[in-house]
Protein backbone atom coordinates (compact mmCIF):
# COMPACT_ATOMS: atom_id res chain seq x y z
CA UNK A 1 0.00 0.00 0.00
CA UNK A 2 2.79 2.43 0.93
CA UNK A 3 4.78 1.71 -2.22
CA UNK A 4 1.66 2.20 -4.33
CA UNK A 5 0.95 5.59 -2.73
CA UNK A 6 4.55 6.73 -3.20
CA UNK A 7 4.44 5.72 -6.87
CA UNK A 8 1.10 7.49 -7.35
CA UNK A 9 2.35 10.72 -5.74
CA UNK A 10 5.44 10.56 -7.93
CA UNK A 11 3.22 10.47 -11.02
CA UNK A 12 0.85 13.18 -9.79
CA UNK A 13 3.49 15.71 -8.71
CA UNK A 14 5.21 15.87 -12.08
CA UNK A 15 5.33 18.91 -14.33
CA UNK A 16 3.47 17.42 -17.29
CA UNK A 17 0.70 16.04 -15.05
CA UNK A 18 0.20 19.47 -13.46
CA UNK A 19 0.06 21.05 -16.91
CA UNK A 20 -2.64 18.67 -18.14
CA UNK A 21 -4.60 19.08 -14.91
CA UNK A 22 -4.57 22.86 -15.35
CA UNK A 23 -5.71 22.62 -18.97
CA UNK A 24 -8.39 20.07 -18.09
CA UNK A 25 -9.74 22.06 -15.14
CA UNK A 26 -9.94 25.26 -17.22
CA UNK A 27 -11.60 23.50 -20.15
CA UNK A 28 -14.00 21.57 -17.91
CA UNK A 29 -15.05 24.71 -16.03
CA UNK A 30 -15.90 26.51 -19.28
CA UNK A 31 -17.89 23.56 -20.66
CA UNK A 32 -19.66 22.96 -17.36
CA UNK A 33 -20.76 26.59 -17.12
CA UNK A 34 -22.64 26.26 -20.42
CA UNK A 35 -26.05 24.64 -19.77
CA UNK A 36 -26.82 21.80 -22.14
CA UNK A 37 -23.26 20.53 -22.60
CA UNK A 38 -22.18 19.03 -19.29
CA UNK A 39 -19.65 16.49 -18.11
CA UNK A 40 -20.24 13.77 -20.70
CA UNK A 41 -19.77 16.16 -23.63
CA UNK A 42 -16.59 17.58 -22.07
CA UNK A 43 -15.11 14.11 -21.53
CA UNK A 44 -16.16 12.93 -25.00
CA UNK A 45 -14.49 15.89 -26.71
CA UNK A 46 -11.37 15.42 -24.61
CA UNK A 47 -11.04 11.64 -24.96
CA UNK A 48 -9.33 11.52 -28.40
CA UNK A 49 -6.42 13.61 -27.09
CA UNK A 50 -5.63 10.97 -24.46
CA UNK A 51 -4.97 8.21 -26.99
CA UNK A 52 -1.41 9.40 -27.62
CA UNK A 53 -0.67 10.26 -23.97
CA UNK A 54 0.83 8.15 -21.21
CA UNK A 55 -1.45 6.67 -18.57
CA UNK A 56 -0.78 9.12 -15.72
CA UNK A 57 -1.30 12.42 -17.60
CA UNK A 58 -4.27 10.96 -19.50
CA UNK A 59 -6.12 9.99 -16.31
CA UNK A 60 -5.20 13.34 -14.74
CA UNK A 61 -6.61 15.17 -17.74
CA UNK A 62 -9.90 13.27 -17.67
CA UNK A 63 -10.29 13.65 -13.89
CA UNK A 64 -9.58 17.38 -14.02
CA UNK A 65 -12.10 17.82 -16.85
CA UNK A 66 -14.70 15.94 -14.81
CA UNK A 67 -14.11 17.93 -11.61
CA UNK A 68 -13.89 21.24 -13.50
CA UNK A 69 -17.15 20.61 -15.35
CA UNK A 70 -19.00 19.79 -12.13
CA UNK A 71 -17.72 23.01 -10.57
CA UNK A 72 -18.48 24.99 -13.73
CA UNK A 73 -22.07 23.82 -13.63
CA UNK A 74 -22.44 25.63 -10.31
CA UNK A 75 -21.56 28.95 -11.96
CA UNK A 76 -24.59 28.90 -14.24
CA UNK A 77 -26.70 27.54 -11.37
CA UNK A 78 -25.86 30.58 -9.26
CA UNK A 79 -26.09 33.25 -11.95
CA UNK A 80 -28.97 32.11 -14.17
CA UNK A 81 -30.65 29.39 -12.05
CA UNK A 82 -29.83 26.77 -14.70
CA UNK A 83 -27.27 24.17 -13.58
CA UNK A 84 -24.78 23.27 -16.28
CA UNK A 85 -24.48 19.71 -14.96
CA UNK A 86 -26.88 17.44 -13.05
CA UNK A 87 -24.45 17.36 -10.11
CA UNK A 88 -24.99 21.12 -9.67
CA UNK A 89 -28.77 20.95 -9.60
CA UNK A 90 -28.97 21.55 -5.85
CA UNK A 91 -26.69 24.61 -6.03
CA UNK A 92 -29.36 26.84 -7.54
CA UNK A 93 -31.63 26.32 -4.51
CA UNK A 94 -29.36 28.49 -2.34
CA UNK A 95 -26.95 30.07 -4.81
CA UNK A 96 -29.49 31.72 -7.06
CA UNK A 97 -31.41 33.43 -4.20
CA UNK A 98 -28.05 34.78 -2.95
CA UNK A 99 -27.33 36.18 -6.42
CA UNK A 100 -30.79 37.78 -6.44
CA UNK A 101 -29.83 39.57 -3.20
CA UNK A 102 -26.65 40.90 -4.79
CA UNK A 103 -24.41 38.26 -3.19
CA UNK A 104 -23.34 36.38 -6.32
CA UNK A 105 -19.64 36.80 -5.51
CA UNK A 106 -20.13 35.33 -2.03
CA UNK A 107 -22.20 32.45 -3.44
CA UNK A 108 -19.49 31.54 -5.94
CA UNK A 109 -16.91 31.80 -3.15
CA UNK A 110 -18.82 29.31 -1.03
CA UNK A 111 -19.27 27.02 -4.03
CA UNK A 112 -15.53 27.10 -4.73
CA UNK A 113 -14.53 26.49 -1.11
CA UNK A 114 -17.04 23.66 -0.69
CA UNK A 115 -15.94 22.05 -3.96
CA UNK A 116 -12.27 22.10 -2.93
CA UNK A 117 -12.85 20.71 0.57
CA UNK A 118 -15.38 18.11 -0.56
CA UNK A 119 -13.11 17.02 -3.40
CA UNK A 120 -10.10 16.59 -1.10
CA UNK A 121 -12.09 14.61 1.47
CA UNK A 122 -13.56 12.34 -1.20
CA UNK A 123 -10.10 11.72 -2.68
CA UNK A 124 -8.74 10.73 0.73
CA UNK A 125 -11.62 8.32 1.29
CA UNK A 126 -11.24 6.89 -2.21
CA UNK A 127 -7.52 6.24 -1.71
CA UNK A 128 -8.08 4.02 1.32
CA UNK A 129 -11.51 2.56 0.43
CA UNK A 130 -10.92 1.56 -3.20
CA UNK A 131 -10.27 -2.18 -2.49
CA UNK A 132 -13.41 -2.47 -0.38
CA UNK A 133 -15.52 -0.57 -2.93
CA UNK A 134 -14.25 -2.79 -5.75
CA UNK A 135 -15.22 -5.92 -3.81
CA UNK A 136 -18.67 -4.45 -3.05
CA UNK A 137 -19.33 -3.46 -6.67
CA UNK A 138 -18.78 -7.05 -7.82
CA UNK A 139 -21.43 -8.32 -5.38
CA UNK A 140 -23.99 -5.63 -6.27
CA UNK A 141 -26.69 -6.28 -8.87
CA UNK A 142 -28.87 -9.03 -7.42
CA UNK A 143 -32.67 -8.85 -6.95
CA UNK A 144 -32.40 -7.80 -3.30
CA UNK A 145 -30.07 -4.90 -4.11
CA UNK A 146 -32.27 -3.71 -6.98
CA UNK A 147 -35.36 -3.91 -4.74
CA UNK A 148 -33.57 -1.88 -2.06
CA UNK A 149 -32.61 0.72 -4.66
CA UNK A 150 -36.23 1.01 -5.83
CA UNK A 151 -37.44 1.44 -2.25
CA UNK A 152 -34.81 4.13 -1.72
CA UNK A 153 -36.13 5.99 -4.76
CA UNK A 154 -39.71 5.81 -3.45
CA UNK A 155 -38.54 7.07 -0.05
CA UNK A 156 -36.75 9.98 -1.71
CA UNK A 157 -39.90 10.93 -3.61
CA UNK A 158 -41.95 10.86 -0.42
CA UNK A 159 -39.48 12.94 1.59
CA UNK A 160 -38.75 15.55 -1.09
CA UNK A 161 -42.42 16.11 -1.99
CA UNK A 162 -43.50 16.91 1.57
CA UNK A 163 -46.50 19.20 1.50
CA UNK A 164 -47.63 18.07 -1.96
CA UNK A 165 -47.47 14.27 -2.09
CA UNK A 166 -49.76 14.05 -5.10
CA UNK A 167 -47.40 16.09 -7.25
CA UNK A 168 -44.44 13.99 -6.12
CA UNK A 169 -46.20 10.71 -6.90
CA UNK A 170 -47.31 11.99 -10.31
CA UNK A 171 -43.73 12.96 -11.15
CA UNK A 172 -42.60 9.51 -9.97
CA UNK A 173 -45.11 7.86 -12.31
CA UNK A 174 -43.92 10.16 -15.13
CA UNK A 175 -40.33 9.05 -14.44
CA UNK A 176 -41.38 5.40 -14.60
CA UNK A 177 -43.04 6.07 -17.95
CA UNK A 178 -39.86 7.67 -19.28
CA UNK A 179 -37.97 4.54 -18.22
CA UNK A 180 -40.22 2.42 -20.48
CA UNK A 181 -39.25 4.37 -23.60
CA UNK A 182 -36.99 2.34 -25.86
CA UNK A 183 -36.54 -1.29 -26.84
CA UNK A 184 -38.06 -3.93 -24.56
CA UNK A 185 -35.27 -6.28 -23.48
CA UNK A 186 -37.28 -9.51 -23.53
CA UNK A 187 -39.25 -9.24 -26.78
CA UNK A 188 -37.24 -6.57 -28.61
CA UNK A 189 -40.38 -4.54 -29.27
CA UNK A 190 -40.12 -0.74 -29.50
CA UNK A 191 -42.09 1.11 -26.83
CA UNK A 192 -43.16 4.77 -27.11
CA UNK A 193 -40.50 5.57 -29.71
CA UNK A 194 -43.06 7.05 -32.14
CA UNK A 195 -40.95 5.90 -35.06
CA UNK A 196 -37.87 7.82 -33.92
CA UNK A 197 -34.65 5.83 -34.19
CA UNK A 198 -32.84 7.97 -31.59
CA UNK A 199 -35.30 6.74 -28.93
CA UNK A 200 -34.57 3.05 -29.54
CA UNK A 201 -31.96 3.04 -26.76
CA UNK A 202 -34.23 4.96 -24.37
CA UNK A 203 -33.90 8.44 -22.90
CA UNK A 204 -30.51 9.28 -21.45
CA UNK A 205 -30.67 10.51 -17.86
CA UNK A 206 -28.06 13.28 -18.15
CA UNK A 207 -29.68 15.33 -20.97
CA UNK A 208 -33.06 14.84 -19.30
CA UNK A 209 -31.96 16.16 -15.90
CA UNK A 210 -29.92 19.03 -17.37
CA UNK A 211 -32.78 19.99 -19.68
CA UNK A 212 -35.61 19.95 -17.12
CA UNK A 213 -34.04 22.47 -14.73
CA UNK A 214 -33.33 25.21 -17.34
CA UNK A 215 -36.76 24.62 -18.87
CA UNK A 216 -38.47 25.86 -15.71
CA UNK A 217 -36.21 28.92 -15.70
CA UNK A 218 -36.99 29.61 -19.38
CA UNK A 219 -40.73 29.64 -18.68
CA UNK A 220 -40.20 31.88 -15.65
CA UNK A 221 -38.09 34.33 -17.68
CA UNK A 222 -40.73 34.44 -20.41
CA UNK A 223 -43.43 35.19 -17.83
CA UNK A 224 -41.26 37.74 -16.04
CA UNK A 225 -40.37 39.52 -19.28
CA UNK A 226 -44.00 39.69 -20.32
CA UNK A 227 -45.25 40.97 -16.96
CA UNK A 228 -42.41 43.15 -15.68
CA UNK A 229 -40.14 43.91 -18.62
CA UNK A 230 -36.83 42.38 -19.62
CA UNK A 231 -35.13 40.51 -16.79
CA UNK A 232 -31.54 41.59 -16.13
CA UNK A 233 -29.05 38.72 -15.82
CA UNK A 234 -26.82 38.65 -12.76
CA UNK A 235 -23.18 39.55 -13.29
CA UNK A 236 -20.20 38.59 -11.17
CA UNK A 237 -16.69 39.75 -12.03
CA UNK A 238 -14.96 38.58 -8.83
CA UNK A 239 -15.26 35.71 -6.36
CA UNK A 240 -15.30 36.51 -2.64
CA UNK A 241 -14.03 33.57 -0.62
CA UNK A 242 -15.54 33.12 2.85
CA UNK A 243 -13.53 34.55 5.72
CA UNK A 244 -12.66 32.57 8.83
CA UNK A 245 -15.47 34.06 10.91
CA UNK A 246 -17.96 33.19 8.15
CA UNK A 247 -17.33 29.50 8.77
CA UNK A 248 -18.95 29.64 12.21
CA UNK A 249 -21.99 27.36 12.15
CA UNK A 250 -21.27 26.11 8.65
CA UNK A 251 -18.53 23.55 9.27
CA UNK A 252 -21.11 20.95 10.32
CA UNK A 253 -23.10 21.50 7.14
CA UNK A 254 -19.94 21.16 5.06
CA UNK A 255 -18.92 17.92 6.74
CA UNK A 256 -22.43 16.47 6.50
CA UNK A 257 -22.64 17.39 2.81
CA UNK A 258 -19.22 15.86 2.18
CA UNK A 259 -20.29 12.60 3.80
CA UNK A 260 -23.45 12.54 1.66
CA UNK A 261 -21.41 13.20 -1.46
CA UNK A 262 -18.85 10.52 -0.61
Amino acid sequence: MTETLISAFHIVFSLDTFFYMFIGALYGTIIGALPGLGTIVALTMCLPFTLSMSVGPAIALLLSVYCGSVYGGSISAVLINAPGTPQSAATNMDGYPMAARGEAAQALGWVTAASIIGGILSCLVLIFATPQLAALSVKYGGPLEICALILLGIACIGSLSEGNQVKGLLMGVFGLWLATVGTELTTGAARFTFGTDSLQAGIDMLPLVVGVFPLAEVFYRMYDEKCAGCAEPFECKVIKFPRLRDWAGRVGVLLRSSVIGI
